[in-house]
């Protein structure tokens, strides 16, 4: 009997040795491997059962053909089954919905000019962290966090209406790069620890060259970038306080999805620029991250290398930031009033209380996925 690739299965390019089994979580797989899957896909060939004559080729057959990568008769050392690891920082919980995915469709038509390239991206992001670096630095302090202690209402109304838009053309960002590969990514409602928030599934570009897996990784936070650009232009050009809150709101929550110390967009673009395929843990903890740089694989340890430089600058920019936002806070706290503090308590209460909740449904998911009976098992594929 003759062994090929099964339907819809991807083989990645050259020196991206991962495999895309449709409705499974990508496989990544030796070099040996990776170089016959490559030779099934590029040659449209298939392999004589006398192949399997050798018994170690017959085992290494046998899991591909489980594992829905090939058809045919039915390998340990063959696949390294790469399900990344789950943190407190992914997602456990999502809804796919076909209405949110027709939606994307639609705002993915407009913005795939903007991610079109690499060159359009990295403009995008460079627009993002200007303008990021004039908030932190230049935006006046006091007066932006008046304007929250005497309009709260107000304030929390337009930077959730703000945040909406912002995230639709941000997943629509990631959306456009997947379609552009022939792919219709599913797309839904998902719930992280940090809070609800929409996804993307991006599975179908794991198999893509580096500069599209980068493109598809960084694609929301460039099309953030445009946005974020024109609003601060529009600030300098008629600058109001709840205009500079919502661009703070948009810098800060644009800058949280770039770092890379959790799987956020920054931590996936860092993971295929490195070539880290196989690293699957989220460094958010200090031992995670030392044991990293002390890891035998040479990827691992320049991974963690990486994210230790990455820390140190973002730690630099906090701590010289830092005393002029407490101090311009205090400043407005103390014009306000007393009454004041109330909004300021009632801002420290919240975030806390809706990551212990979110907290509170991972716990019930894993003791699902633990205990199937008691619940509806759910799997976790990456996703943005």
């Amino acid at each position: 009997m003759a062994i090929s690739l099964a339907p819809g299965v991807r083989v990645g390019f050259s020196g991206n040795p991962v495999v895309v089994v449709p409705g499974r979580d990508p496989l990544v797989v030796d070099t040996d491997t990776h170089d016959f899957l490559l030779r099934l896909a590029n040659e449209d060939a298939s392999v004589p059962a006398l192949v399997l004559d050798d018994c170690d080729t017959a085992r290494s057959v046998q899991l591909l053909v489980d594992h829905g990568v090939l058809e045919g008769e039915s390998a340990d050392r063959t696949i390294r089954h790469q399900t990344y690891a789950p943190s407190l920082s992914d997602l456990y919980f999502r809804r796919d919905s076909h209405l949110l995915q027709q939606l994307f469709a639609g705002v993915a038509a407009a913005t795939g000019r903007l991610v079109a390239s690499t060159a359009s991206v990295g403009s995008g992001l460079a627009m993002l962290l200007a303008a990021s670096a004039f908030v932190i630095w230049t935006l006046p302090v006091t007066s932006t966090m008046t304007t929250v202690l005497d309009s709260p209402g107000t304030v929390i109304m337009l930077v959730f209406a703000a945040q909406a838009v912002r995230l639709l053309l941000h997943e629509s960002g990631h959306y456009a790069v997947a379609a552009q590969c022939g792919d219709r990514p599913r797309v839904g409602l998902g719930l992280y620890l940090a809070g609800p928030s929409l996804y993307v599934n991006l599975s179908h570009l794991e198999s893509e060259r580096v500069s599209t897996r980068l493109r598809g990784d960084l694609a929301g936070l460039a099309v953030d970038g445009y946005l974020i650009a024109i609003l601060t232009l529009a600030y300098l050009w008629h600058p109001d306080g709840l205009a500079a809150i919502v661009l703070l709101s948009l810098c800060t929550v644009a800058l949280t999805s770039l770092r890379p110390t959790e799987k956020s967009d920054g931590y996936w673009a860092l993971r295929d620029a490195m070539g880290a395929r196989a690293v699957s843990a989220t460094w958010a903890t200090p031992r995670a991250l030392l044991t990293a740089l002390r890891a035998q694989e040479a990827a691992v340890r320049r991974f963690a290398r990486a994210l230790v430089a990455i820390y140190i600058a973002f730690g630099v920019v906090a701590l010289c930031s830092l005393p002029r936002w407490l101090f311009g806070t205090y400043r407005a706290v103390i014009e306000a009033g007393p009454r004041s503090l109330a909004v300021v308590l009632l801002a420290g209460v919240a975030y806390p209380t809706m990551m212990v909740i979110a907290l509170m449904v991972v716990r019930r998911s894993r003791a699902s996925r633990l205990h199937p009976t008691r619940g509806r098992h759910r799997r976790h594929n990456w996703s943005r």
